[in-house]
């Protein structure tokens, strides 16, 4: 459950800020588009300073982020397989996997 709730919540953030990726059926549904999430995903810590709640997650290639202790990331894959930074409790940052649909 705790993977379903990130990935939700990792992809309603990615849902604001790469709007191009979506296509609105209806009032009820929004789709994202698949090409437009399988990528190699940074949280943008410096972006979210300037905005509200929102996490912000960038694109592999977007910009060079500032050094960091530790960084967010999400790889979304084609099979619908997900890998994610883990933040250790004594810093060993590893990825963990799991399935996004």
């Amino acid at each position: 459950m705790k993977l379903i709730a990130r990935v939700t919540r990792t992809l309603t953030v990615l849902l604001f800020v790469f709007p191009p990726a979506l296509h609105a059926s209806d009032e009820a549904s929004i789709i994202v588009k698949k090409e437009y999430l399988l990528k190699h995903w940074f949280n943008s810590r410096e972006e979210e300073a300037l905005s509200d709640r929102s996490r912000i997650f960038r694109p592999s290639g977007y910009k060079t982020f500032r050094p960091s202790r530790f960084r967010q990331e999400y790889v979304f894959y084609a099979d619908g397989k997900l890998k994610w930074l883990y933040l250790s409790p004594v810093d060993a940052h590893h990825f963990k996997f799991g399935k996004w649909w």
